[in-house]
């Protein structure tokens, strides 16, 4: 096992994978990166269901004004098709793009840096099979460090019993 990560004190470009245990749980590790993220001045894509994105406003800082946040754009919410489509890509190089796209608009926006928190539990039957999982992981640490993207991608620790991973 890995040892913690302090998530307020991530150098640009740093990939993690976090594995929780429970909904709670996920809204502590998605509120406390984004919530570090903000007030470092970066956007925020957080992917993740409707449900999982109201625990993650409620769980932020009393000190965020979460309805400024949301309009100026600086915290996207998205669902995992807004965000990687609903059909399997041909390559996971068409994923990348949209990285590197996001990563440039968001410079282009004047933000510091562009910071993600993706719930993943969709990634592996979006993409077919543990092993894409595994790669797009590897690609993305990576793509992520070259382009300064700051990510978490969240799985639910359950599923890891189901794949067997």
């Amino acid at each position: 096992m890995a040892p913690p990560v302090d998530l307020g004190s991530l150098e640009p470009g740093t990939h993690l994978c976090a594995f929780h245990r429970d909904d709670d749980q996920l809204a502590r590790i998605a509120s406390t990166f984004v919530g570090h993220g903000l007030s470092a001045g970066d956007q925020l894509l957080y992917v993740a269901t409707d449900t999982q994105a109201e625990a993650l406003l409620a769980g932020l800082d009393s000190h965020v004004d979460t309805s400024h946040v949301l309009a100026s754009g600086q915290l996207l919410v998205r669902t995992f098709a807004d965000a990687y489509g609903t059909s399997r890509p041909d390559d996971l190089s068409t994923i990348a793009d949209g990285f590197r796209t996001a990563a440039a608009q968001s410079r282009k926006d004047g933000f510091a840096g562009l910071r993600v928190a993706a719930q993943m539990d969709e990634l592996a039957p979006f993409l077919g099979s543990v092993e894409e999982v595994a790669r797009w992981e590897r690609m993305s640490t990576a793509l992520q460090h070259e382009l300064g993207v700051t990510s978490v991608c969240l799985y639910g620790a359950a599923r890891l019993d189901e794949t067997q991973v």
